[in-house]
């Protein structure tokens, strides 16, 4: 049977079949949509081994990545619209975890979406993506890997608003009734690892946890600008001096803008009638981290 470059076989594009041979087939072939998120406020509250301690407020927000997913002879991973290392990612991690769990192998496909190096989770968002499509396809609990990935993953393979805490291991999820938009502009990209060495150097924000506050309000369909803080944004500003040239910007139009994770994105809620910044990029509140595209 021969195809056309736009052609379709058993519902996946021609094009998948030369980038992964014949190892793809109708019932393993998924697409997702892998989405990113903000912290509203992030507290570090120790060390465990070499990674700090956290007690976060995260909510899943509308930027993603794009995944395709396929069972395959090896695991791979390839990204069609970034230079990042086809190895050292946290999709291949998760990928290889899982065929050493359960000898499933995966062939991923990612185009990135989520600013790389924004504090938005991009990275822990296609290893969440990852298990979610692994899970689907072997029908075993594989999402419970994800604190073996990365401190973000296990919260990113959820969704929604959570309290976070641990080294990621601890996921509260919050029953949040209500919804935000905001506005995001990617300042920069900001190394996590320097930036936390950083923190140790200089501190954190100097405010007390209000997290068990934010909470309450976020429970009451709430969100009070008061209560988002950010230990790490003193060090992510240092690294990249233009957060805090950004975060000027938004208050010029009066928006308070905030430090998302490590930096460098930042973000703003919108109260409405809000003028965005030229270039910032509209957000939307979501209750889920991973979805299927048919």
């Amino acid at each position: 049977m021969k195809a056309k470059r736009n052609d379709v076989l058993y519902g996946v594009p021609f094009s998948l079949f030369l980038l992964f041979g014949c190892d793809i087939c109708y019932n393993s072939y998924m697409k997702l949509r892998a989405y990113g998120k903000i912290n509203l406020s992030l507290f570090v509250t120790g060390r465990l081994g070499r990674l700090h301690t956290l007690d976060s407020i995260m909510t899943t927000v509308s930027v993603f990545d794009e995944l395709t997913v396929t069972e395959a002879d090896e695991v791979s991973v390839v990204f069609s619209n970034a230079d990042i290392s086809r190895t050292d990612n946290t999709a291949y991690k998760a990928a290889k975890l899982v065929e050493e769990e359960c000898g499933l192998k995966l062939a991923v496909g990612i185009k990135k979406g989520i600013p790389i190096g924004g504090g938005m989770g991009g990275s822990s968002a296609d290893g969440a993506a990852v298990l979610w499509a692994a899970e689907k396809l072997a029908g075993a609990d594989i999402k419970k890997l994800a604190p073996k990935i990365g401190s973000d993953v296990y919260f990113m393979t959820i969704g929604g608003a959570a309290r976070v805490r641990g080294v990621g291991d601890v996921v509260e999820p919050i029953d949040f009734c209500g919804s935000f938009d905001a506005f995001a502009i990617d300042a920069g990209s900001v190394s996590t690892p320097e930036c936390y060495k950083l923190y140790d150097e200089i501190g954190g924000s100097g405010k007390p946890n209000t997290n068990d506050e934010l909470c309450r309000a976020l429970a009451r369909g709430e969100l009070s600008e008061a209560l988002l803080v950010n230990d790490l944004a003193p060090a992510a500003i240092r690294l990249c001096p233009n957060i805090a040239y950004e975060l000027d910007h938004f208050a010029a139009i009066g928006l308070n803008a905030h430090v998302t994770g490590s930096g460098g994105c930042i973000f703003a809620v919108d109260r409405g009638g809000s003028k965005p910044l030229v270039g910032a990029r509209p957000l939307s509140y979501l209750p889920y981290g991973v979805e299927e595209v048919l």
